[in-house]
C-alpha cells in the first residue's frame, strides 16, 4: 500500500451507531465494568517507520478519558511479553481470546499479519472489538486492538492519531456514527450555516484527509458531542442525566402502527447545529429476529446526553446506502432506502401533534421546537411517515401457470393506500380489484393467458410505487410444440414471411432454422399471436438446402417442426466488380467478387483459352462472395466463373492477373519520402499497458481521497 488514500479499519463485530456488541436475544449491550480502569497491554514494538506507537495511545486514551459524564477510565498497563510479529493464526487467537487478564494492542510493524488475513494492500489499518464477554452480564472481560504498520510514518502520525482513536472506540464497544460527514460543506434543511469537516465524529466510518504532508492535526482524532453522548450512555456517571436531558420515541411506518428499523435520528441544538448533535438509529437494542409490533424496542430510539435548556429539533434521515458489512451504521444491512433520490435523504422533522401521514397536517419541513431542562426526558417523541413508498417483500405463490388464473399474496408495508397492482415484464399487466387485507398485505387475481416470463411486482399508491425488483413473479408454460409451418419452401434473396402453429408458443422467445450441414439460420420473431400462433420472419441470404424449425420458449426448445422448410435460390448473377480488379501474381491474395444470389455458390474459377482454374471459396453472402486467389498464376486475363445450385454465371468483366517485380532482400523498416530524396525510418512502437488494481476496501474506517476535505 503506497498511500492513505483508502484508510480501512475493522472492528471485531458490527451493529449500529451507538453499542458494537449487542446481546441478540435481549438486545442488552456489552460493556465494561467501570469498577477499576480498563488497562491496555502494549506491543513493546514499533509501528511502521514510527518508532514509539505509544504517544498514539496515550493520545487516543487522553480523549476516551476526558469525558466528564462518563465513569469508564483507560490506563496503560505492563507491555506484552514480546514485540509481537508474524503470529500464525492458532497464536492470534490465543493471543486475543485466552482469559488472561490481557487486553493486547499489537503493533503490526510489518503488515505482514495483515496480509495474511486479508491478501496484499488490502488497504485494512487496524482490527479492534471485545473479544471475550460474560453471556450472564454481558460484562466485557477482554478486548483487543491490531495495527497495520506497513504505511505507517512520522509524516502520517496526526492521521494514526485519529484511526487510534476511533478503533479504541471499538475496543471500548462503540460503533458507527453518520453524524456530520454525510454532507461537508453542505447546508443541512432548517438549519443555518454548512457543515465543516471539524464537525465530523470520531466514530464516523470515514477518515477524511488532508493532502498537506504532514498531515496536519485530523479533527477525527477529537471527540465530538455525539462520541461522548455514545461513550456516556454506556459508562454514565451518576449525575449524568440529571445533568442532562434526553428525548426518546419511535419511528412508524406510514400506518402509524409498524415500526421502521434501521432510521437514523437526529437532535441538533438550532444555535449550535453541528457542534452540539447526537444521533441513534432506530430499533438499535432490539432483540434480533424480533419484528412488527412485538415489542417497545422496535423502532425505539435514544438520544441522550442533550444540552439542557438548548433548543432541539429533532428530524430522521436515511443511512448512508454504501455503509455496509463492516461499514454498517444501524442494525438493517443494506440500509433501507426510502427515497430514489439520494443515497442517504433527509426525511422529516418531527412535527409534534402534526405527526401523521398526511401532508396537511405534517409538513415534513416544519418542526416543533423542544427545550427540556436538567434532568427531564421528553418521550413518545414517535415520528409517522408521511411519505413512504409501498414495499413489497414477497409474492406468494411466486410463479403459475399462464394457463390458469392465480390468486396471489403480497407482503410487505404501507399497503393501506394501495390502488394498483402492475406487473411489469414481457408485457404490462395493470391490476385495480385488490384486497388490502392491512398495511402489511394484499390479494389479487392475475388473469389466465399471461405472456409467460418474469414480472417485476409493483404496488402503486398514492405515495409513489415500491422499487422494481423488490419482488418478482414468474408465468410459466409447458414446453412448446409445432404443429405445422405455413409454407416448405422459400427463396433467400429477399426475407420471406413464416407463420408457426402450434402449442405453447405464447412465450416464444427466439426461432431458429437448422440443417443437417448448415449453420443454423436465426428467425425474427415478428408477432407472438397467441399460444398457438407465431409470425416469423426469414431473413434473406439463407445457405440454400433443407432446414427443420425449431421455436424456443420461456421453459425450453420445442422438438424439431414435423415439415422441413426448403430454402431455394436462384442463379448467380455476377456485377463484373472485383475488390481489388486484379492481382499480381508474386503472391496469394483474396479477391471479393459482387453480384447477386451468390450465398450458395459451390465453385468459382478463372477461366482462359488453356485452362479452368478452381479457386479457394472463404465466404459467401447474398451479394459477394470471398475467393483465394492463388500466386504463380500466368499474368493475363481471365474469365470468372461463379456456380451454385441453379446455375452458373460468368463475367462480364475479366480479372487481370499482372507479373510481379522482384524484391530486394534488404532490412523491413518502411520509409517515407523526404525533401532530399533520403527516407525516414518507421520504427515499430510496443505500448505499455499499466492495469491498475483497486483497493479492496474490507472494513470500517475507509479514507477518502486525499484533498477530499
Amino acid at each position: 500500500m503506497s498511500g492513505l488514500g483508502f484508510v480501512l479499519l475493522l472492528p471485531g463485530l458490527v451493529s449500529a451507531g451507538g453499542p458494537l456488541h449487542i446481546n441478540d436475544d435481549t438486545g442488552f449491550p456489552s460493556a465494561w465494568s467501570t469498577t477499576s480502569p480498563v488497562t491496555l497491554n502494549l506491543d513493546p514494538g514499533p509501528l511502521g517507520e514510527i518508532s514509539n506507537p505509544t504517544t498514539l495511545i496515550e493520545h487516543a486514551v487522553g480523549q476516551w478519558n476526558g469525558v466528564a459524564t462518563s465513569t469508564l477510565t483507560l490506563s496503560i498497563g505492563p507491555p506484552l511479553a514480546m514485540d509481537i510479529e508474524n503470529l500464525t493464526e492458532s497464536e492470534f487467537d490465543a493471543l486475543v481470546y485466552a482469559d488472561d487478564g490481557t487486553n493486547p494492542v499489537i503493533f503490526d510493524s510489518s503488515g505482514a499479519m495483515f496480509e495474511d488475513m486479508y491478501g496484499a494492500e488490502s488497504g485494512v489499518l487496524g482490527i479492534a472489538g471485545p473479544s471475550l464477554v460474560l453471556t450472564e452480564t454481558e460484562t466485557i472481560v477482554k478486548s483487543f486492538a491490531l495495527f497495520n504498520g506497513e504505511n505507517a510514518k512520522p509524516s502520517n502520525l496526526e492521521i494514526f492519531k485519529a484511526v487510534v482513536t476511533h478503533e479504541l472506540g471499538h475496543f471500548l464497544n462503540l460503533e458507527h456514527t453518520q453524524i456530520n460527514g454525510l454532507r461537508i460543506n453542505e447546508a443541512l434543511p432548517g438549519f443555518g450555516g454548512t457543515v465543516s469537516v471539524d464537525d465530523v465524529a470520531t466514530m464516523y466510518p470515514v477518515l477524511r484527509s488532508s493532502s498537506v504532508v504532514p498531515h496536519p492535526p485530523h479533527p477525527m482524532a477529537t471527540l465530538h458531542k455525539d462520541d461522548e453522548r455514545a461513550l456516556s450512555a454506556l459508562y454514565p456517571t451518576p449525575t449524568f442525566a440529571s445533568t442532562t436531558s434526553a428525548i426518546t420515541g419511535h419511528v412508524r411506518d406510514l400506518d402509524g402502527v409498524n415500526f421502521l428499523q434501521g432510521v437514523n435520528v437526529i437532535a441538533r441544538n438550532v444555535n449550535q447545529p453541528f457542534e452540539d448533535a447526537v444521533s441513534f438509529v432506530s430499533g438499535l437494542l432490539a432483540p434480533s429476529g424480533i419484528v412488527g409490533t412485538s415489542t417497545l424496542e422496535q423502532g425505539k430510539f435514544e438520544l441522550r446526553g442533550l444540552t439542557p435548556n438548548a433548543t432541539y429539533n429533532v428530524y430522521i434521515e436515511e443511512v448512508e446506502s454504501s455503509f455496509t458489512e463492516g461499514g454498517r451504521v444501524g442494525p438493517v444491512d443494506p440500509p433501507l432506502d426510502l427515497d430514489l433520490s439520494e443515497t442517504a435523504a433527509f426525511l422529516e422533522f418531527w412535527n409534534d401533534t402534526s405527526e401523521s401521514s398526511e401532508n396537511p397536517p405534517d409538513d415534513p419541513l416544519e418542526a416543533t421546537d423542544i427545550l427540556l431542562s436538567a434532568g427531564e426526558t421528553l418521550s413518545q417523541v414517535d415520528f409517522v411517515f408521511n411519505g413512504t413508498r409501498p414495499r413489497v417483500y414477497s409474492i406468494a405463490p411466486s410463479a403459475g401457470s399462464h394457463l390458469a388464473p392465480q390468486e396471489v399474496t403480497l407482503t410487505g408495508a404501507n399497503f393501506l393506500e394501495a390502488d394498483l397492482l402492475r406487473l411489469s415484464g414481457p408485457t404490462a399487466i395493470s391490476i385495480v380489484t385488490l384486497t388490502v387485507d392491512d398495511a402489511s398485505s394484499l390479494t389479487a387475481d392475475l388473469p389466465a393467458g399471461l405472456v409467460p416470463g418474469v414480472y417485476n411486482v409493483i404496488v402503486e399508491t398514492p405515495r409513489g410505487e415500491n422499487d422494481p425488483g423488490d419482488a418478482q413473479y414468474t408465468v410459466t408454460e409447458p414446453p412448446p410444440t409445432i404443429t405445422m409451418i405455413s409454407v416448405e419452401t422459400t427463396g433467400n434473396s429477399t426475407p420471406q414471411p413464416l407463420t408457426i402453429l402450434g402449442m405453447n408458443l405464447l412465450g416464444a422467445q427466439s426461432a431458429r432454422l437448422a440443417g443437417a450441414t448448415l449453420p443454423d439460420v436465426g428467425l425474427s420473431l415478428l408477432q407472438v399471436v397467441s399460444a398457438s400462433r407465431v409470425e416469423a420472419e426469414v431473413p434473406a441470404g439463407a445457405i440454400p438446402g433443407t432446414y427443420s424449425v425449431f421455436l424456443t420458449n420461456t421453459t425450453a426448445e420445442s422438438p424439431p417442426s414435423p415439415t422441413s422448410l426448403e430454402i431455394t435460390e436462384l442463379a448467380p448473377v455476377l456485377s463484373g466488380v472485383y475488390e481489388p480488379p486484379g492481382a499480381v501474381n508474386t503472391g496469394t491474395v483474396n479477391v471479393r467478387i459482387l453480384g447477386d444470389h451468390l450465398v450458395g455458390t459451390v465453385a468459382v474459377d478463372l477461366l482462359d483459352e488453356e485452362e479452368s482454374i478452381p479457386l479457394i471459396i472463404v465466404s459467401t453472402s447474398l451479394e459477394s462472395v470471398v475467393v483465394t486467389v492463388p500466386g504463380g498464376l500466368q499474368p493475363r486475363s481471365y474469365l470468372v466463373r461463379v456456380t451454385n445450385s441453379q446455375g452458373a454465371a460468368e463475367g462480364p468483366t475479366p480479372f487481370l492477373v499482372r507479373a510481379g517485380k522482384s524484391r530486394s532482400k534488404g532490412g523491413c523498416s518502411a520509409v517515407l519520402p523526404t525533401a532530399g530524396g533520403g527516407h525516414w525510418d518507421l520504427p515499430l512502437i510496443l505500448a505499455t499497458l499499466t492495469v491498475f488494481v483497486g483497493l479492496r476496501r474490507r472494513r470500517v474506517l475507509r479514507a477518502a481521497p486525499q484533498g477530499e476535505t
